[in-house]
């Protein structure tokens, strides 16, 4: 509803009151009173009292925000392998070898020792350039793997230095002895600390190193330690059955299960073992101090030495046999001259696709040279079982 107005009418007949501004018109006057004209305020007759209602000015500031829109270019960020993966090669390069020149872990010649990048498998590659040789541009160690695998091809974390491939991992077979060559560069790797199992000049944390200029696990002979690229095989010389062992157990990574003995050299006795306890994973009796020896008078790996020298020699004599036109090692066959596989407590035992010649990276591997000699060994302490001090009698 519109509100009514009653207005009383003194002598002019006035219609309304019209405001323009802050000017107040009274009703039945056509003169504005200029008293009353008050800025911001309106003013009201009432009778004869006055009242001043205040009206604050309102005031409307309007903002113009000028917004400059300048492109800017975010660079991406490209992480090449993570934390976990300090040594595997997720890409086309590894995140700790840069594929220089410079081996990352090894110090010899121009292959990336735990890197990618070469043509050829570092371990096992089936051709005829030998995988962990000295020589040519593959890649000494490994290419691929996983963050667990920092030093494998293949096979699984618990299996640091073995292929998943069919190819023997250490040796290839070809007319290059895969492991060394008996020349001055070590064939695995030259230089390295505790933590490189497989380097050279280490400590006995070191379990397939030398410390001299011989190659750790072939003494620069004629005939290869551990193969020689010929007819026979590299460890072994003779039938189907693994040279080094044929099944087994995790707790025994070096004895065999089947009937050919895999470190023999010959006939139907067992190499290295035919059974024993977990404590003996490569005796035929003895204690567990002596995790190679035999039960009877004389060792079947070393003729002399201590319990703690399981694998070491205090004679002339072969730390593996005693001389004779039989191999030292074992007369085996087709088979992979060290392993065919195995699992994580089998570093040196078959079951799987490999397990090229590393038994781990810890003390407890029996396959380490200390001294300029045997692959094998001669000598060496209850650390290294088979850790090399003594000259190699050939």
């Amino acid at each position: 509803m519109n509100p009514m107005i009653v207005v009383s009418l003194s002598n002019v007949t006035s219609a309304m009151s019209e405001l323009y501004g802050n000017q107040t018109k009274k009703i039945g006057s056509d003169v504005p009173d200029p008293a009353k004209n008050i800025s911001g305020q309106i003013t009201v007759d009432s009778g004869d009292a006055t009242t001043k209602v205040p009206i604050a000015p309102t005031s409307v500031v309007t903002t113009t925000a000028e917004s400059s829109e300048s492109p800017t270019t975010q660079q991406a960020t490209t992480t090449e392998g993570t934390s976990e993966n300090p040594i595997s090669t997720g890409g086309t390069q590894n995140p700790i070898s840069t594929g220089g020149t410079q081996n990352p872990i090894s110090t010899g010649g121009t292959q990336n020792p735990i890197s990618t990048g070469g043509t050829q498998n570092p371990i096992s590659t089936g051709g005829t350039q030998n995988p962990i040789s000295t020589g040519g541009t593959q890649n000494p160690i490994s290419t691929g793997g996983t963050s667990e695998n920092p030093i494998s091809t293949g096979g699984t974390s618990e299996n640091p230095i073995s292929t998943g491939g069919t190819q023997n991992p250490i040796s290839t077979g070809g007319t290059q002895n895969p492991i060394s060559t008996g020349g001055t560069q070590n064939p695995i790797s030259t230089g390295g600390t505790s933590e490189n199992p497989i380097s050279t000049g280490g400590t006995s944390e070191n379990p397939i190193s030398t410390g001299g200029t011989q190659n750790p696990i072939s003494t620069g002979g004629t005939q290869n330690p551990i193969s020689t690229g010929g007819t026979q095989n590299p460890i072994s010389t003779g039938g189907t059955q693994n040279p080094i062992s044929t099944g087994g157990t995790s707790e025994n990574p070096m004895s065999t299960g089947g009937t050919q003995n895999p470190m023999s050299t010959g006939g139907t006795q067992n190499p290295i073992s035919t059974g024993g306890t977990s404590e003996n994973p490569i005796s035929t009796g003895g204690t567990s101090e002596n995790p190679i020896s035999t039960g009877g008078t004389q060792n079947p790996i070393s003729t002399g030495g201590t319990s703690e020298n399981p694998m070491s020699t205090g004679g002339t004599q072969n730390p593996i046999s005693t001389g004779g036109t039989q191999n030292p090692i074992s007369t085996g066959g087709t088979q992979n001259p060290i392993s065919t596989g195995g699992t994580s407590e089998n570093p040196m035992s078959t079951g799987g696709t490999q397990n090229p010649i590393s038994t781990g990276s810890t003390s407890e591997n029996p396959m380490s040279t200390g001294g300029t000699q045997n692959p094998i060994s001669t000598g060496g302490t209850s650390e290294n079982p088979m850790n090399a001090k003594s000259h190699f009698n050939r």
